[in-house]
Parts: structure tokens; sequence; C-alpha cells
């Protein structure tokens, strides 16, 4: 894991996030459906935190793997682009904006 050391603090940090999310999930059975994108329970149950808590879901062990390794290739160049703070908040607008299209889009 040494070359870890050269990712930079926010790539590595939802690395980190994901990963343990998942691990806490297979570990402990979580019903990870209470966590997922449903644009019914988002507009009419008011659960808006499944905007931003489905993005750290993965369907299985490959789907996590592909979605780290992309994070682990274009993260560091984006974060050393734009700086750590700057992509902090790039990820989450993303994540934000993201969710509500698809709310919208679905609905």
């Amino acid at each position: 894991m040494e070359f870890l050391t050269s990712v930079p603090i926010i790539t590595r940090c939802l690395l980190a996030i994901n990963v343990s999310i998942h691990v806490l999930v297979f570990l402990t059975s979580w019903p990870i459906d209470s966590f997922t994108m449903s644009p019914w329970f988002v507009l009419y149950r008011g659960e808006y935190y499944r905007v931003m808590s489905s993005v750290f879901l993965h369907a299985g062990i490959l789907h996590l793997f592909m979605n780290m390794s992309t994070l682990i290739a274009i993260g560091p160049s984006l974060e050393h682009h734009f700086g750590s703070l700057k992509m902090l908040l790039i990820t989450l607008w993303t994540i934000l904006l993201g969710g509500i299209f698809f709310v919208f889009i679905v609905w």
C-alpha cells in the first residue's frame, strides 16, 4: 500500500470511505436498500439523505473495485489541478446535483 502515500488526501479519504462502507455492509449485513437511491422515497417520504448515501454503496466487490480503480486513476490529477478543498467541493456538488437530476429524470 506504499503507492497510496502519493495519493492526495481527499482522494485517499474518498477511497477509505467507500471501502469502509462496503466492508461494513458486508460484515454486518446492513439493509442497504435503506440507503440506496429511490426517487419515490426522496420525494414522497422526504428521505433526502439517499441522494448522498447512495453513491457510497456498491453492488459488489467488482463494482467497488472498478469505481475505486477509476478514483485512483483520475482523482490525484484532479486534486492536484484544483486543490484539495476545491476537489472536495466539486465532488460533493457533483454528487448532490447528479442525485437531484436522477430523482427528477426518473420521477
